[in-house]
């Protein structure tokens, strides 16, 4: 990861059969006709809900050096899982990262009823969506008109509309790369290259710059800015805190990755 990622643990969790395991209940009158579509019967998602909290989160945390702060990943089905544990029980996770998700499903209902849904609290919610289309891309915007009318006060959110470079099938490592970077990216420092590098002989360090370097890198001494920024004035910025501004850029959101607020 270049040391650009604050440390984290990465758990995987494997389904047997996702269509079944994470999907939510339909109603009595849907189900033979979800069976039908999906191949599966949907309903999974409470017991699965149940398997992270019973066994699998204390499991973790009884066997690693864990720092209590805990996120969850996934796209599409799992995506959709994502928002409905986070709209029913939000005390599960802190981050949730969303890629694509169904919500479709069930006549948009969870998209539908997020914002009556939304619980207080500081969590942090990244929404990317692929050239999805229909009733995919109608459930994702509704989920983000939600979060925009009526998202609580603690809360950070993000939404990047991907569908121009990525499909359903290859968004998941663009967005996982990005939301990660938004929410654990770290400062990092232009260093003065060798003389190999510069073609010439290389200036000595001077003690302003080193004083620079021995300064840790706090939310406050840390400039944000493009990568393109950085190379038009790449001298001047030699041992600062930098907090580059990489990737796709969100098209609606509430909050600024690594502003003050991110040390609190």
């Amino acid at each position: 990861m270049n040391w650009s990622f604050e440390r984290f643990i990465l758990v995987g969790i494997e389904t047997v059969n996702r269509r079944a395991e994470i999907s939510p209940e339909v109603s009595a009158d849907k189900l033979e006709a979800y069976t039908a579509s999906l191949g599966a019967t949907p309903g999974g998602a409470d017991n699965f809900r149940a398997f992270i909290a019973d066994d699998v989160k204390p499991w973790v945390e009884a066997n690693f050096r864990t720092a209590s702060h805990d996120a969850v990943m996934g796209e599409s089905l799992a995506g959709l899982f994502i928002v409905e544990t986070l709209l029913t029980q939000p005390d599960l996770f802190d981050d949730w990262i969303s890629v694509s998700p169904s919500l479709w499903y069930d006549d948009m209902k969870l998209a539908r009823q997020a914002a009556t849904m939304m619980q207080p609290g500081d969590e942090r919610v990244y929404v990317a969506l692929a050239n999805e289309g229909y009733r995919h891309e109608e459930g994702v915007e509704r989920f983000v008109d939600a979060l925009k009318a009526s998202a609580p006060e603690g809360w950070k959110w993000s939404f990047v509309p991907l569908g121009d470079s990525e499909t359903h099938g290859t968004i998941y490592h663009t967005a996982a790369l990005d939301a990660f970077r938004m929410f654990y990216g770290t400062a990092d420092r232009e260093y003065r290259p060798g003389g190999d590098l510069l073609g010439r002989e290389a200036e000595p360090r001077t003690a302003e710059e080193q004083a620079l370097l021995d300064t840790e890198c706090t939310a406050q001494n840390t400039i944000a800015l493009t990568p393109e920024a950085a190379r038009s004035g790449r001298e001047r910025l030699f041992y600062r805190c930098l907090r580059l501004d990489l990737g796709p850029r969100p098209r609606d959101s509430n909050w600024v990755p690594g502003g003050p607020e991110a040390e609190d």
